[in-house]
């Protein structure tokens, strides 16, 4: 069960089940909260209240103040330290105690003074009633969100009914979530929007989101919000129970508080109305004031202190300030100060707490962090991320992903920069700096020059790319700005140096040579680079269309599987085949130059105009067309994989022996997509040119993130790197996702009726270790999620490596995917030797040795190409783990770096003699890697895993219902507005249509012809100047400015200066368009399967 406001805003589970309250906050809890003010922290106690501390019935020597009330006194929207309750707690040198719970009635609060706050010692209790309370108490049930499946869900709430004079209990214990049923009185119900309030909020949405006013919308607002409130203030009443004191609520509300106030016994009470924005800026008619004057009682220690008094005689601007702009539910900073000075002023009036002592300072609330924080930022291409570093430190690091649950979720990661913040325990505010790891501009060029290439053909392609630009792209601080909230200094770097830079400042090295491989970036496919210390210097790049990338994401296209996520899937495919198509793919595709470098025959492919990545030449070359994806693979497909796999392997090898006769250096960092090519870099690995490799285990975009936050702190800062020669590098494990403590597993369990049991820390490993043994698959989930592509025993499937059929089982029945996909072996590091030919770490999965002879034992030679029979073959002692060709895709596991999971595996010897176990990522076919408890609950329930290991807590599948099928199904709709999107594509043809053709006949482009070169490397010591490439970004860091202004400057960022000044009309008419649509990110965002992501 989750708020309605909170739920998509945070990753974390908010509230939970309680039987005595119907729900409390999550026990020692520390969530962000995604806001319109850029975010907020909810953190509480063990006790389950929002507070830094646990709460003691005794005091000490300071005076305490006890607060009730709903979310307006916990306070949504702000953080603990800037409420209204810890402001005054402040003033007054107080120790402040706020039970108040969002989401609650007044009935709920009288329940949580009686179990929870009754017996602590106290000087002044504070009730903060919200006036809407008189409807929220009637009720029997809240408005929440089923968390599995998005749709609305009636969870019960405890609840008072008056009978024979006396306040009667009902309700209690308080039954678990209920699914929305007719029986249900629809005015038992606490609805999200009110039934008297539906035509209200309907009229509100519709002008706020009409498309035929949306050009007129910033000029009406003013005057819309003056409609709103004379409209309130002259013909509506929301809560009328106040006017008839025979009302359900009246009569709820008026014993529910004497009820309260009587059971304090003496201790001075101040109740404080907090009205509704409704009251304090629409002005309605405040017929509730009268009410609450009843109560007010000197004699008895009861004080009314109504802040609408005051509120009421500020001018309109300064009512509204009171609330956020969206959310008018709750008080902003500003009015949880306006809020705290009302009180002060009563408490001081009233004489109930002593006068101050010490000067209050006001600051102590803006104190800020000495430390530098940067964030970097990859997005809208392929696998988006963020990552946060700490004084060079790695805080935190994330995929988009696995929040949104959108396999290779392109989307700006909103998500993963909240947990990142999180992780920190900062807000936005907080950063030095933000980057983003690709100069956008650069990136335009080669999208620009690829379309003039290619016209007329390229204009489907334009049509389709063009509007994210439009929308975006061009204007990504402002973006950034927009999302975060933010205001303080916006980097940005090059691609490929981002992935130099994620390839080396966490290595182990102090100096060493940089290889990084990829489809493309802004012109870069390849790039060799030296790091020494605190620098990076860039020698080499080999630039589009020439993209090694690119030629193994064709083939993974051609051969049936996802572009831009099935690569591995054909490296995977590769040795089932026979490396028969190598020569021709040489002799006809690709040039490699003895240096590595590539020429790649454009004759046969389709990725320049965007269109597809081969064409019908290209099928002709290969015997026919490309294998539908699902469809079943035949030889062809087979040998196809296992020739480009074998190209592959040849060219990154003369990369290699070029980057070793051009640096010198013995130690080799690699990077970039190419560089998960586990297969080719074990090979490399053998072929013993280096005496070190050290592979970024994020090598893609996502690792950039990382990667252009170091390189923005050591080469641009200047920052000194403190490391010296060691075996280990800061990268750790790569586990820097989320966590989720005891208190939240518990929680989520005891809220969603889960049947579990809780282990004992010590016993973990072993009872584990038993089910491995009887066969079982386990889920296994502990600790922080990896960064990466890989699951490294933080979010993996686990299983018995000797059982011949696990393969298959985990591949056909868990993973749902193809039967020939190898899995990888988790081996204790220690004992890697007796199982395989490699006797160093490999903590990443990042490289395949072959299974040792002695462990190794024959098959059968068969003709057949069916991969159920060729799997089923057993090749070894531990036949799950070895592949077709005695290989294995290797996970060294250290203590230090993975606990829990280093103690799994060394249970399982102890019991079997076998020091490895089958790891596979915790997910499957279509889906990322879980996150969360529930992803995890989730994805157990859909397959046909055995065991889940939630941390300590042990779920076994035989004990569990059964869920609905919608409850095992993430939605996550995606609305477009389809005619906006329509009219946007109509301009950019034209823009194409009438200037396209002439842009092509006065730039004369050679670069597609000349395919003698000894060499496609290119010098890119202009990359070098850090001083350049990081601080240009402020040139278009305004949406504002001139059309001519942003596209001269995005002009004078190109490489190509004879294409800039023939693009610049061009440019400066996609500028004028982006004008006419508001900054969002709402286009193109899922990542196409069919050709590569680089537009």
């Amino acid at each position: 069960m989750e708020d309605l406001e909170l739920f998509n805003r945070t990753h974390r589970q908010i509230f939970c089940y309680n039987e005595k309250i119907g729900h409390l906050y999550i026990p020692n809890l520390n969530a962000r909260i995604i806001h319109e003010t850029g975010g907020y922290f909810v953190k509480t106690n063990s006790q389950g209240f929002r507070a830094d501390f646990d709460f003691t019935e005794k005091k000490n020597k300071k005076k305490r103040i006890i607060f009730f009330g709903d979310s307006n006194t916990a306070a949504d929207g702000v953080s603990n330290h800037e409420r209204f309750s810890d402001i005054i707690g402040k003033y007054f040198d107080a120790e402040i105690f706020n039970f108040a719970l969002s989401g609650s009635g007044t009935d709920q609060q009288y329940l949580i003074w009686e179990n929870y706050a009754k017996k602590i010692e106290a000087d002044l209790i504070i009730l903060g009633v919200l006036v809407e309370n008189i409807d929220r108490n009637k009720v029997a049930f809240r408005e929440t969100v089923n968390p599995f499946n998005k749709k609305s869900l009636l969870t019960p709430k405890p609840y008072f009914d008056f009978n024979n004079g006396k306040l009667e209990l009902k309700n209690i214990p308080v039954p678990r979530l209920n699914e929305i049923t007719s029986k249900i009185d629809r005015r038992q119900v606490q609805w999200t929007i009110p039934d008297n309030q539906k035509y209200l909020y309907k009229m509100v949405n519709f002008l706020r989101k009409n498309e035929t006013i949306k050009p007129l919308r910033d000029s009406l607002d003013p005057f819309l919000d003056r409609m709103r409130s004379f409209a309130i203030k002259t013909a509506y009443q929301p809560f009328t129970d106040y006017k008839d004191i025979n009302s359900k609520g009246y009569i709820l509300m008026k014993n529910i508080l004497e009820k309260f106030t009587l059971s304090i016994n003496k201790l001075p009470v101040i109740i404080f109305p907090i009205p509704t924005y409704h009251y304090y800026v629409d002005e309605a008619k405040p017929i509730y004031q009268k009410f609450f004057k009843h109560f007010h009682n000197t004699s008895n220690n009861v004080y009314v202190c109504d802040p609408l008094i005051k509120l009421k005689n500020m001018n309109y601007k300064k009512r509204k300030s009171l609330s956020f702009k969206n959310d008018k539910s709750h008080f902003s900073r500003e009015g949880h100060k306006i809020l705290s000075n009302i009180l002060i002023k009563e408490i001081e009036k009233r004489q109930l707490l002593p006068k101050v002592k010490t000067k209050y300072n006001k600051n102590i609330l803006n104190k800020k962090n000495k430390s530098k924080y940067i964030l970097g930022i990859s997005a809208f291409y392929h696998d988006s991320a963020a990552s946060l570093i700490k004084d060079g430190k790695i805080i935190a690091a994330a995929q988009e992903e696995r929040f949104s649950r959108i396999k290779n979720d392109r989307r700006f990661p909103l998500s993963a920069i909240n947990f990142c913040l999180e992780k920190a325990d900062i807000n936005q505010d907080e950063l030095s700096a933000i980057i983003y790891y690709d100069n956008a501009f650069l990136t335009f060029e080669r999208i620009f020059w690829s379309f003039v290439s290619t016209t007329p053909n390229s204009i489907n392609s334009w049509i389709k790319i063009i509007p994210s630009w439009i929308k975006y792209k061009f204007f990504i601080p402002n973006l950034i700005r927009k999302k975060l909230r933010y205001d303080g200094k916006i980097y940005h770097d090059l691609h490929h140096r981002s992935h130099i830079a994620a390839a080396f400042f966490p290595s182990p090295f102090k100096k060493a040579a940089i290889l990084t491989i990829d489809g493309v970036g802004e012109w870069a496919t390849a790039s060799i680079a030296i790091g020494n210390d605190n620098k990076i210097t860039m020698l080499k790049e080999i630039h589009f269309p020439n993209s090694l990338g690119l030629l193994y994401s064709a083939f993974t296209q051609f051969t049936g599987f996802e572009v831009n996520s099935g690569e591995y899937k054909m490296m995977g495919l590769a040795p089932y085949g026979k490396a028969i198509y190598a020569d021709i793919i040489l002799k006809e595709l690709v040039k490699v130059n003895d240096d590595g470098s590539i020429k790649i025959n454009q004759k046969y492919f389709g990725y320049i105009d965007g269109s597809v990545m081969t064409n019908e030449n290209f099928s002709n070359l290969f015997g026919g067309h490309a294998r539908q994806p699902d469809t079943r693979i035949t030889q062809r497909e087979m040998d196809i994989a296992a020739s480009i796999q074998k190209v592959t392997e040849i060219i990154i090898l003369k990369m290699a022996r070029y980057v070793k006769k051009l640096t010198g250096h013995d130690n080799l960092c690699l990077a970039g997509g190419v560089a998960l090519n586990c297969v080719a870099n074990g090979y490399l690995e053998r072929e013993n040119l280096f005496k070190n490799i050290w592979i970024q285990p994020a090598a893609g975009d996502a690792g950039s993130s990382l990667g252009c936050a170091l390189d923005l702190y050591y080469s641009h800062f200047k920052n000194i790197r403190k490391i010296e020669e060691r075996e280990d590098s800061i990268q750790k494990g790569s586990c820097f996702g989320p966590e989720w403590n005891d208190s939240e597993i518990y929680s989520f369990l005891n809220s969603q009726n889960i049947k579990f049991k809780k282990l004992k820390p010590e016993e973990r490993a072993s009872i584990a270790a038993v089910f491995l043994n009887k066969g079982k698959v386990i889920g296994h989930f502990a600790g922080r999620t990896e960064f990466g592509p890989r699951a490294l025993g933080s979010r993996s499937i686990i299983g018995d490596p000797r059982n011949k059929e696990m393969q298959t089982i985990m591949n056909l029945k868990i993973k749902k995917r193809e039967s020939f996909r190898p899995f990888a072996p988790a081996v204790l590091l220690e004992k890697v030797h007796e199982y395989f030919e490699l006797n160093k770490k490999s903590p990443y999965m990042l490289l395949v040795s072959p299974v040792k002879k002695s462990r190794q034992l024959p098959t059968k030679y068969t003709k057949t190409d069916d991969m159920i029979e060729i799997v089923n073959q057993v090749r070894s002692d531990i036949p799950a783990v070895t592949h077709v060709d005695y290989s294995a895709r290797i996970q060294t596991v250290e203590r230090e770096h993975h606990k829990k999971f280093y103690e799994v595996i060394l249970a399982f010897e102890k019991l079997s003699g076998c020091s490895l176990i089958v790891n596979t990522s915790f997910n499957v076919r279509g889906e990322p890697i879980v996150n969360t408890p529930m992803d995890a609950y989730r994805c157990f329930m859909k397959t046909e895993i055995d065991v889940l290991l939630l941390e300590d807590y042990c779920i076994l599948k035989e004990e569990q219902k059964t869920l609905k099928s919608e409850d095992i199904t993430y939605l996550n709709n995606r609305n477009k507005n389809l005619k906006e999107i329509e009219s946007l594509k109509n301009d950019l043809k034209k823009i194409y249509q009438n200037n396209m053709k002439d842009v092509l006949l006065k730039y004369k482009n050679s670069d597609l012809i000349n395919s003698n070169l000894k060499s496609t490397w290119i010098d890119c010591e202009y990359q070098n100047n850090t001083r350049k490439i990081f601080s240009n970004f402020h040139e278009y860091d305004v949406k504002k400015s001139s059309s001519k202004k942003i596209a001269s400057s995005i002009i004078r960022s190109w490489n190509k200066a004879s294409l800039g000044k023939i693009a610049y009309p061009i440019m400066n008419n996609l500028i004028k368009l982006s004008k006419k649509y508001p900054l969002e990110e709402d286009l193109n965002t899922e990542v196409s399967d069919k050709i590569y992501e680089m537009f």
